[in-house]
């Protein structure tokens, strides 16, 4: 198993959070060529995956409301 050093940026202005998944060198401006958005149902929130040229992965967005975020927060936090 290959252990990955990711990065984890949070917009509190959107809530918007973004797993870069090499986390060594930041992604350029258009080094994300292709996304597939995911539609969470039932819920508010997407997901988007950010894909290069070559077609790895390279980082990943959950767009979630305010109040999906609360919850998961309220979970952690919860003994």
């Amino acid at each position: 198993m290959e252990e990955w050093a990711c990065t984890l940026k949070k917009d509190s202005e959107t809530g918007a959070f973004y797993i870069q998944i090499d986390g060594s060198v930041p992604i350029a401006y258009g080094e994300a060529v292709e996304q597939c958005v995911l539609e969470v149902p039932g819920r508010e929130m997407d997901v988007v995956l950010d894909f290069d040229a070559a077609g790895h992965l390279i980082g990943i967005e959950v767009i979630a409301s305010p109040e999906v975020v609360t919850s998961a927060a309220k979970r952690k936090s919860a003994p």
